[in-house]
């Protein structure tokens, strides 16, 4: 068996919003970089940090304390603190972490010594340790492993996202996902009364009965979401019909006249986190009742 030999794949920003638009069924971009692309990069990677993804991206930074001083402002490139331990006479000592809030209530915060624990107070502008106690001497130094915030993408040519290429699948699938919303996010709002949550609850149908009942579904006119054009791009119209899942969650099947999924695999939205607001997880079964709106053709 022939194979390359080598493991250096990766995608310029460039490529990225290439092939999330090739995702969604959109014309191709070549030699183009939207804003509008790369500000949806941006804002979805702020989600990831936010939801605390970024493990790569940790590193550890040195602080020497300073006597009788018991706050230290962190980098403002610092999202959170995993660790935090004091190094004395060449010996690290771990810290115990406590929330603010125990920070709070700790009754003789004047107390000097060996510090050890320490509070983390996220701020606007960036994120603020306390330890306690309050460090009797300026000789110590405190090891913090911090996750930094990822760079911003930005119009330089041929920029990588910042990120292990093993990352690239999800950032290409989410970008696709935030292209293909806002321009649809309208319609569904003035036709189906909501703006979905982000993300389809993708269903496999285990019986062929059941991909011959979906594929029927394509004769009826259903909600239909018009294709648009963003004077760039293309994107095809899609096809909603009411659903229920579980006979608890109110939602919309949705097929699509582009899509990469093979005729086994159904898509869901819904206003609601599907998969929270069931408590379901991969493999899961779900039973779904689908209402057909529309005349047949």
């Amino acid at each position: 068996m022939a194979v390359s030999g080598t493991y250096n794949f990766n995608l310029d920003i460039d490529q990225v919003i290439q092939e999330a638009t090739e995702m969604i069924g959109g014309e191709q971009t070549l030699g183009h970089e939207p804003a509008s692309a790369r500000r949806s990069i941006n804002l979805m990677l702020k989600d990831w940090q936010n939801r605390g993804v970024l493990l790569w991206t940790t590193e550890t930074t040195a602080v020497t304390v300073a006597a009788s001083t018991t706050t230290y402002d962190l980098s403002s490139s610092t999202i959170d603190a995993l660790e935090v331990v004091l190094n004395r006479d060449s010996t690290d000592l771990q810290l115990e972490r406590i929330s603010p809030e125990e920070y709070l209530l700790i009754p003789n915060k004047t107390q000097t010594g060996r510090p050890s624990q320490y509070s983390i107070r996220r701020g606007r502008d960036n994120p603020v340790l306390s330890v306690w106690p309050i460090p009797e001497n300026s000789t110590d130094i405190m090891k913090i492993e911090r996750i930094s915030e990822l760079q911003d993408v930005d119009k330089s040519a041929g920029q990588n996202a910042d990120m292990p290429t093993r990352f690239l699948p999800p950032l290409t699938c989410g970008l696709a996902y935030y292209m293909s919303m806002k321009g649809y996010t309208r319609q569904f709002k003035s036709k189906l009364g909501y703006i979905p949550y982000p993300g389809t609850l993708n269903v496999q149908l285990t019986e062929k009965k059941f991909s011959e009942a979906i594929s029927q579904l394509s004769n009826y006119e259903g909600i239909k979401i018009n294709s648009f054009s963003d004077g760039k791009r293309t994107f095809g119209w899609v096809k909603c019909f009411k659903s229920k899942i579980n006979n608890k969650i109110d939602c919309e099947l949705i097929l699509l006249e582009r899509t990469h999924h093979d005729a086994t695999i159904v898509e869901f939205i819904s206003k609601n986190n599907i998969r929270k607001s069931l408590k379901i997880g991969n493999k899961s079964n779900v039973k779904v009742k689908i209402s057909i709106l529309g005349n047949f053709s």
